[in-house]
């Protein structure tokens, strides 16, 4: 695996780093958890048009990892990215917002040359679904 690139968190997706997964820290066990869970995500990605596939994985306080992946329509306004994908499916799997436990992680995973931080409608979502705190990472 090696290193990722880190976009920030929700409060400040523009902080790019890189992070160490190989590292024994019990964070980077679960990001590299949630990014293997977008690997798979992405094998299911609807991209006939872009051809630009990407899977996303949610990783929660309570350890419920929730999956979502891109899905084209040939209208592109009416695309689902992976993102906001995930977090339609953790509602419709473990209900409202509120009586959800926090979002930790938002791993996503892509085909493009470098790492890929999501589109202006993931990141609204993503504010209003996650803590500040949430870690989002992403791997190319």
């Amino acid at each position: 695996m090696g290193l990722v690139d880190y976009i920030g968190s929700i409060g400040s997706i523009d902080s790019i780093g890189a992070i160490d997964v190989n590292s024994r820290d019990k964070t980077n066990t679960h990001i590299e958890h949630a990014l293997a869970a977008a690997r798979g995500a992405q094998q299911a990605a609807h991209a006939p048009y872009s051809r630009f596939k990407v899977g996303a994985a949610l990783l929660d306080a309570d350890k419920n990892l929730t999956t979502g992946c891109n899905v084209e329509s040939a209208s592109f306004g009416l695309t689902l990215c992976a993102e906001r994908n995930a977090i339609s499916t953790r509602i419709a799997q473990l209900g409202t917002a509120d009586r959800q436990p926090p979002i930790e992680v938002v791993a996503i995973r892509t085909d493009a040359a470098t790492p890929s931080a999501p589109c202006g409608a993931s990141r609204q979502w993503l504010a209003e679904f996650c803590p500040p705190s949430t870690l989002v990472v992403s791997e190319a």
